[in-house]
């Protein structure tokens, strides 16, 4: 009696795409005309492959995140003799991430604005978005504008640019370079200008990427009131739905600070006042006070620099939160009205049963 003999080489059988139907007979051959079985012996076929008796193998490979190599053994046997053989398939799988947010012009805004917009994507290999990065590969945002890299987030408050910038020793009012003579050359102008941020962000799962450009159309704030409307080269209108007295931003919100109890804590609230760009912030003063809510006993707001501070007492809870809404008031000696601005936190303080171990079930004797 003959013993089966391989004719499939042994080794690299394919290198083949997930979710493309992959088929391929194994082939050996038996002198005796015996009917030959195969089986998978050692090692495992890629996902969605399968491996019948007659030595096919058959299927749709599986989603991976990259490239897979999968080896093993096949035996093929004639009910006496069997003589195994070794394998490999290689899955590729690597798929660049998918754009959801549209290219182009993410927002339209006046400078001075908070912004906060969200990009997305989706990647088939991987589970959640968590393992994609966003980076800036060309243009720029904003400045004071960030783009964080593992979020894909873009907060920040526009800072604006002066129009004065663009005047003196570049091109006056006459379209000839700038010249003393010239009284219309020498306008001091306290607005800030308009502009058109571009820039290329990259989404990376650490293995393929894809790009996409976009824009922020930043609208400048010159010397006019809220109930004027501007009127563009292109006869398109808008409206300044701000007066000089700009509003300012917070930066924080939500859980700001963690404290233990029993210590003393100083906390700071920051802001972000765009007038200082434009360097006509001064005479003006912004102050604080708890407006709604409570903060942790014992602990107050200086209502001139909203810095929150004080010893917080001893407590048993493992947590407790605080939530309150801090009233920040810009005034200036030179606007008739007062920006107000309400921001709503939250100081969680932690007690002395902050990670104490619990034991679910009741304790038991020991017995050996």
């Amino acid at each position: 009696m003959a013993i089966p003999k391989w004719q499939t080489p042994s080794g690299l059988l394919a290198d083949i795409e997930e979710r493309v139907l992959y088929e391929q007979q194994l082939v050996a051959t038996d002198s005796d005309d015996d009917t030959l079985v195969y089986s998978l012996q050692a090692g495992s076929l890629p996902s969605g492959l399968n491996l019948t008796s007659s030595g096919k193998i058959a299927g749709f490979p599986n989603e991976v995140s990259f490239r897979t190599e999968k080896s093993f053994v096949v035996r093929v046997s004639d009910g006496t003799y069997s003589v195994d053989r070794t394998f490999t398939i290689f899955v590729e799988g690597s798929d660049a991430p998918v754009w959801i947010t549209p290219a182009g012009t993410l927002a339209t805004v006046y400078d001075g604005t908070f912004v906060d917009i969200q990009l997305e994507v989706t990647d088939t290999d991987t589970a959640d978005s968590t393992a994609i990065s966003y980076e800036i590969v060309e243009g720029a945002l904003p400045d004071a504008l960030s783009l964080d890299t593992t979020s894909g987030r873009i907060t920040g408050a526009i800072s604006p640019i002066p129009e004065e910038s663009y005047d003196s020793t570049q091109i006056g009012w006459d379209a000839e370079g700038f010249d003393t003579t010239q009284s219309f050359d020498q306008i001091i102008r306290l607005g800030s200008i308009d502009r058109l941020w571009q820039f290329t962000v990259r989404a990376s799962d650490g293995v393929t990427f894809t790009d996409r450009t976009f824009a922020l159309d930043v609208k400048g704030l010159g010397k006019f009131t809220a109930d004027e409307t501007q009127v563009t080269a292109d006869n398109t209108e808008y409206t300044a739905d701000a007066s000089d007295n700009r509003t300012f931003y917070f930066t924080q919100s939500g859980i700001i600070a963690t404290l233990s109890s029993g210590d003393y804590h100083i906390v700071r609230l920051t802001v972000i006042d765009p007038d200082e760009a434009l360097g006509i912030d001064g005479g003006t003063t912004i102050t604080f006070n708890i407006q709604s809510g409570a903060l942790p006993p014992d602990m107050s707001i200086d209502p001139d620099t909203g810095t929150i501070s004080g010893i917080v007492p001893r407590a048993l809870n493992s947590f407790t939160d605080y939530e309150f809404t801090v009233r920040g008031t810009k005034s200036n000696p030179l606007f008739t009205d007062d920006v107000i601005v309400d921001q709503s936190m939250t100081i969680r303080v932690t007690g002395q049963a902050f990670n104490t171990v619990t034991w679910n079930q009741p304790s038991k004797e020991l017995v050996i």
